[in-house]
Order: C-alpha cells, then structure tokens, then sequence
C-alpha cells in the first residue's frame, strides 16, 4: 500500500513534464547518438548500445543507463514522453526502496526504542520528503539525468540488501543478499560513477547504527574497511595520474575556471545546495546557475566561512554520532556523497541533479523531529498536535 501511495502522490506532481522537449544535452546523448537508435533486441545489437558514448565510440562508460535509452528508442523513437514515463517510474521505485531501507535502518539495534508505529510514520514521511522535494525534478525531467536517478536506485537496493543481509539468519540468506548488494553495486556504477560512494555509505551505516556480533557481521566489516582503503589508494592514484595536484592553477579545458579555484568554490556550493533542498523556492531553481567563482580564500569573502562551515557541519556530524544517530547519518552521507562531484573531477561547477543520491537522508532527523513533537502534543496540546498534523 505504501507503493500504491508513492505512485499516485508522485504522479499527479509530476503529470504536467511528460512532454516536456529534449533540452540541453539531450540530442547528444540520445536523439542524435545514432548507435542508441536500434531497430531489434538481438544481443549483438544490445552489446553495441553499451559502447554508445557520444563523441567516443568504441567507449565503455555508464553502459546500463545508455541500454536503457536503446530500449526506450526501440519503443517509442524520438518521443519524449516513454523516456520521462521511464524516469518517473525509476523515480517512484527509488522512493519506495528509500522508504523500506530508512524502516530498515530505523530497526536497528541503535534505534530499537523507536515503536513500530513510529518507525513506519517517520520512514514514510522521509521518503516523502525526498521524493517531492522540487530539485529533484532536474533528475527526473531532465531525460538525460536518468543517469543520476539509475545510480540512486541501484544505490538504494545495495543498502537495502545489505541492510537484509545483516538481519538474516541463515548463510544461505546472507550470502544470497549480499550477492544481491554486489549486483545492484556493479549496476550502479554501470549507470554512473558515483556509485563508488556506497563502500563509505556502507561503512558509515555500520559504524552508526549496526553491532558486530557474530564472525558473519565482523567479516563484512573488515571487508568494507579494506574496500575502503583500496578505494582510497585508487582515488590517490586517479589524482597522482591525471596530474590534477600539479594543474590546479591551470585552466580545466575550455572552462572559465582551474582545478584549485573548483575546489575553493565546491564548499559554498554545497551549502547552496542544502539551502537549495531546505528553501526550494521555484525562484531558486535553475537548469544553468551562475556561481560566483571562488579565486581565493578572501574572494569572496564568503569562501573562508563557508570551508569552515562545512568542516563545522563534518566535525559535528562526528562528535554527535552517538546521541543522534539519524542527524549525523544525514550530514556524514550528504558530504560522502557529494564527494565525486564536488572534489578533483573536473566537471561544471554546479548543477541541482547532483543532489539527488546525497539527500536520500537529509530529512530523516526531520521526519522523526515532527514524530517525536506529535507523540509529545498528542496527549499535552491538541492545538499544537493539529498544528503539527
């Protein structure tokens, strides 16, 4: 029934983009990306979709998001209104996943005071909130940023499996589950890159919220710490290859901006992002912002206070881990999955589809901050309840 909700309360807020043009980016990377334009489903005319990166054939990059639009050409062509059907299909079933896998998290060993009832109203509002918040329609509309809305989906499936393996009883379940998370993790990065962010995801899960008990539980443990640590030698290794540390003064390509100066900016960024999903206000919103680009730590003057702001909210989610669980798990994961895009990848400097996988559990402490006051007024104040209500 929660599903049957999702879809319908989604639906009517989205009824009005199904046909909505190609834009931007679009053309491309799908009505003029010629090797997407298929005609049957025989499996060498599926392979060849997985190499059908614009303006480099013969490319493997994002292979499972570029099938995707292969099979939405072989049903409708160049008529947008399948491809956004399909990206708000993904979009209702990443909300319906984030719902299961935040009831999930709220049944863990560190969050076992929390009854039944509440557990369900606090994971349903949540997934809401996510779900309907209005920069998340760049992701969805946008028809081209399936990309980002794919890599959420099978990003939330990993954590949700991981989640089942955790709580399973048997080898057989656990192992079955944690296959499962490997799968949707191959997938996700077959959508996008970013995807790598699930291994510290799922290390910050388990520090905040799992207990290891049993050699099952200590086992995984170990695997995602040494997980971990490779990611970190191969990211250290990307940098030191590309030569990124000795280019940060020089220009990236034909961007108006170097390495160093994405990297001074990226901290005001990302708290124009949270005020951005907090204060969604349509006057907002935009396909293209124009940023103002940080030159130095004093230009603007904004850039300091905002490196130190963000430092405060990290140093902050860490020093309250253990007395609000859910508020340092919405600012750790936030920051952990903002990290691909807002660090030494030379890519544009802003952009609201962005926000899509690392605001999964930004309203979380929200939801169970509005729970915790109605339980409160329930019995005290019916004004205050109905206001809350």
């Amino acid at each position: 029934k929660f599903l049957y909700f999702l879809f319908f309360f989604i639906l009517i807020l989205y009824a009005n983009t199904f046909l909505t043009p190609w834009i931007l980016v679009d053309p491309p990377n799908i009505t003029e990306n010629y090797p997407l334009h298929i005609t049957n489903l025989l499996p060498e005319t599926l392979w060849q979709t997985l190499f059908a990166k614009p303006f480099a054939p013969g490319t493997l990059e994002r292979p499972v998001a570029y099938l995707s639009f292969a099979l939405n050409w072989f049903v409708g062509q160049d008529n947008p209104f399948g491809y956004h059907l399909v990206n708000l299909c993904i979009h209702i079933l990443t909300a319906f996943f984030l719902f299961a896998t935040t009831r999930l998290l709220l049944q863990t060993p560190r969050m076992r005071h929390l009854a039944e009832r509440d557990v369900l109203a606090i994971a349903l509002l949540s997934a809401v909130l996510w779900a309907i918040n209005p920069v998340q329609t760049q992701a969805v509309t946008y028809i081209v940023q399936r990309m980002a809305s794919m890599v959420a989906l099978f990003f939330v499936l990993a954590v949700h499996s991981y989640l089942l393996a955790r709580r399973a009883e048997t080898p057989w379940q656990q192992w079955g589950y944690l296959l499962s998370c490997a799968l949707f993790f191959l997938l996700g990065l077959g959508s996008k890159e970013n995807a790598v962010t699930l291994l510290p995801s799922l290390l910050l899960i388990e520090w905040l919220f799992l207990k290891r008990e049993d050699w099952f539980a200590k086992l995984l443990f170990r695997l995602l710490v040494a997980a971990n640590v490779l990611l970190l030698l191969a990211a250290t290794y990307y940098i030191i290859d590309h030569g990124y540390l000795q280019k940060l003064t020089s220009p990236i390509g034909s961007r108006p901006f170097s390495l160093g100066e994405r990297l001074l900016t990226q901290p005001s960024i990302l708290l124009f992002y949270l005020s951005l999903l907090l204060y969604p206000s349509p006057a907002r919103l935009s396909i293209d912002h124009s940023f103002p680009l940080s030159t130095s730590l004093f230009q603007p003057w904004t850039t300091l206070p905002a490196i130190l702001a963000v430092a405060g909210l990290i140093v902050l989610g860490l020093c309250i881990r253990k007395r609000w669980p859910l508020v340092s798990l919405a600012i750790l994961f936030y920051f952990i999955n903002h990290a691909v895009e807002s660090s030494f990848i030379p890519l544009e400097l802003v952009f609201e589809h962005r926000n899509y996988l690392p605001s999964f559990f930004l309203f979380l402490p929200v939801a169970a901050g509005l729970q915790w006051a109605l339980n409160r007024s329930a019995t005290s104040s019916r004004l205050v309840y109905g206001a809350l209500v």
